[in-house]
């Protein structure tokens, strides 16, 4: 014969708060950006690198210098971005389950020599 339980009302609202936290963390996050130069103008064609969990990810930006890499896992990451005839740059990211994480990749001219 089952037993049953009863729940106190308090019990009953640390669980609920605790599943929705735990749903929280699984939702996935998006990194978007945009990559210009030091005066500001925007670079298409940048390839960017996003290492970390699982495996690296690549996107190229579009003609307005724009980049998306969607549904990430909550988590560290780090970002490098590289043009032809320009400095590669690298940055740090956090991703936060459920929400998108803005960034904007300043590239600056590489020397001629």
């Amino acid at each position: 014969m089952a037993r049953s339980i009863p729940f106190s009302g308090v019990e009953c609202a640390l669980q609920k708060e605790m599943i929705v936290a735990i749903e929280n963390d699984a939702l996935p996050g998006n990194l978007d950006g945009t990559v210009v130069d030091k005066q500001g103008s925007t670079l298409p064609g940048a390839v960017l690198t996003l290492l970390g969990n699982p495996f690296p990810l690549v996107q190229v930006s579009n003609a307005l210098g724009q980049f998306r890499f969607p549904s990430l896992q909550a988590g560290s990451y780090n970002l490098s971005a590289q043009l032809e005839g320009f400095v590669p740059a690298e940055y740090p990211v956090v991703i936060n389950s459920g929400h998108t994480t803005d960034v904007e990749v300043k590239l600056s001219a590489a020397m001629q020599g």
